[in-house]
């Protein structure tokens, strides 16, 4: 299992069951099913983040791009906004994507940007009261990436491990500053008004930075830029158990209610090597994406002007801010920066299993994990590894052409969402063909 330095003494504590072994089951007795489509939606959307069906069969849907927290009947026609952007809106939206979370007795919160706030929302979606988290500078967690809660009411969110102390005057030589590659899980109880380490995730390391520091004090900046890394996902089962899905093993460790740890076999996985040539080609083109965003930042900043620092503050020039928002790890580049293609030797020999975000889970028990690779063909169409509590593969998912995931509804309703050629999007049920 893989654990980063600071979690050793954590994990080490823990009891861990279950054994580790290769599952011996053949890719080719895995089914591979397909998916019919059912009712659409009446509507159109900028973008769709979730679709969550409450238990009365009615559908929230969560477009961020219009900026809007939609509310639909049973039968998919009648709209109520819950939220928007609006003048004088009862509930305002925020300016960036908002979250909701699906809470205890069919409530929802709300992150809301505007009052950096989570917002409780009873099961006829009106506003209850706020909530404010344990620790209340983790919001910038909760909002910015995926956050779930248990059967308990407890938020299950990826922090960050505090960063090591940096001075900023160095003396003369090279330093070298990698992105962490490990972010702790987390889970915060309201109750108790406290927040602990369930596990340490492995994240892409997607930059490094080296500086040298010449004697006149002065320095210049190498970024180097990785393609391709490492990840592991994460997901809250119906029965209230964690699931972690190791993408350098391609296996899933669990956590249950009662906080017991156990890891399941390995499940197949088409592994894809990745020649030095093909490294070459996927290093340089991210090389190419980034000095061109670092062109365009040195353009833009060129324009706009100068302020004077403080007396007695010093500074090393401009600096561009971080690349990998998706993580949320990135570090801060100097503008004066010398772009350089990833060699060879700092990248994966194969292709990663998963990257963050693949995991989702259903609300029937089962894990749905997309792979990075596949050895099933139809690259229009996505297809999902579904697996039981056991951690056992048992079903592979095929979407219908253009579709993807949107949410999950009871007794196996998917909701599934498509953009059509004039880039608005659309949702519509479907269910799996078993």
């Amino acid at each position: 299992m893989y654990v980063c330095a600071r979690m050793k003494c954590l994990v080490g504590c823990a009891i861990v069951t279950g054994v580790l072994l290769q599952d011996a089951r053949p890719a080719s007795e895995i089914p591979l099913r397909d998916i019919s489509v059912g009712s659409a939606i009446d509507g159109t959307f900028g973008l769709i983040l979730s679709a969550h069906e409450l238990r009365d069969g009615r559908i929230l849907v969560n477009d961020p791009e219009h900026r809007r927290l939609m509310l639909w009947d049973g039968n998919l026609r009648q709209l109520t906004v819950v939220s928007d952007s609006s003048p004088g809106a009862l509930m305002p939206y925020g300016d960036v994507p908002a979250q909701i979370i699906p809470y205890r007795g069919d409530s929802i919160l709300f992150v809301n940007s505007v009052s950096r706030t989570l917002l409780l929302l009873d099961p006829a979606v009106k506003f209850v009261r706020a909530v404010a988290l344990p620790h209340a500078a983790d919001f910038r967690f909760v909002a910015n990436s995926r956050t779930v809660a248990d059967a308990q009411g407890r938020l299950i969110y990826r922090a960050s491990f505090p960063p090591p102390h940096e001075s900023f005057a160095k003396p003369a030589g090279t330093y070298v500053k990698r992105q962490p590659d490990a972010a702790p899980l987390v889970r915060a109880d309201f109750e108790r008004r406290t927040v602990d380490t369930l596990d340490a995730l492995r994240i892409p390391v997607t930059e490094s930075v080296k500086q040298t520091v010449r004697p006149d004090g002065s320095s210049s900046y190498i970024a180097t830029f990785y393609p391709l890394d490492w990840a592991d996902d994460w997901g809250v089962t119906s029965d209230g158990s964690v699931v972690i899905v190791r993408g350098q093993e391609y296996r899933a460790d669990w956590i249950d209610r009662r906080g017991i740890r156990s890891s399941s076999a390995k499940m197949p996985f088409a592994w894809r090597r990745i020649g030095d040539d093909e490294k070459h080609r996927l290093a340089d083109s991210v090389r190419v994406v980034m000095q061109a965003i670092m062109d365009t930042v040195r353009m833009e900043s060129a324009t706009r002007p100068r302020r004077e620092l403080p007396l007695g503050s010093v500074s090393s020039g401009p600096m561009i801010g971080s690349f990998n928002l998706r993580e949320g790890t990135s570090i801060a580049l100097p503008l004066a920066a010398v772009i350089v293609a990833a060699e060879p030797s700092d990248m994966p020999d194969y292709y990663p299993a998963i990257r963050a975000g693949a995991v989702k889970t259903d609300r029937d028990g089962a894990t749905w994990v997309l792979p990075q690779t596949t050895a099933l063909g139809d690259s229009d169409r996505i297809i999902y590894d579904v697996v039981n509590r056991n951690g056992e593969l048992f079903e592979r998912v095929k979407m219908p052409t253009g579709r993807s995931i949107a949410g999950y509804g009871p007794g196996g309703q998917l909701f599934l969402m498509y953009r059509d050629d004039a880039k608005r999007w659309h949702l519509e049920t479907g269910r799996v063909i078993r």
